[in-house]
């Protein structure tokens, strides 16, 4: 009975926070999946959800930043919010002319596929392997290191790691 319970409330407060913005505005790329979006005046910091992009100072990271700067600025989009992570960032899925933000960026090989709590996606994965396979995007190099083991390194082995540039 306790568990019913907490999973309603669960249900309850997803739904309370999972809002949908039809004309949210992208104000900056961040990186290849964090944005600055204002959604009916409130500013949030949108971390895209189902995908992990290379960091900025990466090998990719500038060119996937620039990517989806062109793939989203100006363009019309749907921005959801589907949660908080533990930096207070807003948890976001985005569409761009109705086709998915994580879709687009696994396909053209810009992102790796990372699992949200809230579900796994199959699609998603295979998205990925196909460009994996195409050699397409980060695919290209392959020493492509993720951006979780590259958020780990240190500057010296960041440094070092000149490959795929």
């Amino acid at each position: 009975m306790k568990s019913l319970l907490l999973f309603a409330f669960t249900l309850i407060l997803f739904d309370a926070v999972c809002q949908s913005f039809p004309d949210g505005k992208i104000l900056r790329v961040i990186d290849g999946d964090t944005y600055v979006v204002s959604l009916n005046g409130v500013y949030y910091h949108c971390r895209l959800v189902n995908v992990d992009a290379p960091e900025k100072d990466q090998p990719f990271g500038m060119k996937v930043r620039d990517s989806v700067s062109n793939l989203i600025l100006g363009k019309d989009r749907q921005v959801t919010i589907v949660g908080f992570d533990i930096y207070n960032r807003a948890l976001c899925s985005v569409s761009v002319n109705h086709i998915s933000l994580d879709s687009l960026l696994l396909t053209r090989g810009w992102a790796w596929y990372s699992p949200s709590m809230l579900a796994f996606k199959p699609a998603l994965r295979s998205m990925e392997a196909n460009a994996r396979i195409s050699n397409i995007g980060l695919w290209n190099c392959a020493a492509a290191i993720p951006p979780w083991i590259w958020r780990k390194m240190n500057w010296k082995d960041k440094r070092l790691y000149n490959l795929c540039r």
